[in-house]
């Protein structure tokens, strides 16, 4: 079923026909009827283009999708996932206020930043960004939308200097030298 639209002289649709050629060409075009897509089904398409995952990647992208995705948008359309809104919901992830559909009943919990960010930029960027790729968006919301810092492990080691080590060579000789 194709859309109209009206305008009221032929210059303003000229000057419409003229911007969407010109859209089109710089790759801005999108195809507004697509934009009432709802994410589940995005989501859905998705992952049945994602053949060149491992099996535990595709489970544990499905399983994000399940159980934090389309909790939160699974009945939006494209249109109505702003950027802001998933910066709220970043900000849920984190503290564990977020609908959720998880196992035996138990409740939202904090998430861990590399959870985040996996289920945020790299499953839900994914999906955004498919639709992009469709042409059914003209942006990817998450694009500017950030996520808690990632805090690796080796953060938190201490490295000595040469001094504090020979100093430490030192009192181990002294420690040992008096226990004889």
């Amino acid at each position: 079923m194709a859309k109209t639209k009206s305008f009221r002289s032929l210059a303003d649709a000229q000057e419409f026909q003229a911007a969407m050629e010109d859209d089109a060409r710089r790759g801005r075009y999108h195809d507004p009827t697509q934009e009432h897509r709802l994410f589940r089904d995005v989501a859905a398409e998705w992952m049945g283009r994602k053949l060149d995952l491992k099996p535990g990647t595709k489970g544990r992208y499905e399983r994000e999708i399940r159980v934090y995705l389309n909790p939160k948008w699974g009945d939006m359309p494209l249109r109505a996932i702003t950027q802001r809104d998933i910066q709220e919901w970043v900000s849920g992830l984190s503290t564990g206020d977020y609908p959720a559909e998880l196992p035996h009943g138990r409740e939202p919990r904090a998430l861990k930043p590399r959870s985040i960010r996996n289920i945020v930029r790299v499953v839900m960027g994914g999906v955004l960004g498919y639709a992009v790729d469709q042409m059914w968006l003209v942006a990817n919301p998450v694009e500017k939308v950030v996520t808690p810092k990632i805090v690796d492990v080796d953060d938190d080691m201490v490295f000595l200097t040469i001094d504090e080590v020979e100093e430490l060579s030192d009192a181990v000789a002294m420690v040992k030298g008096k226990s004889r």
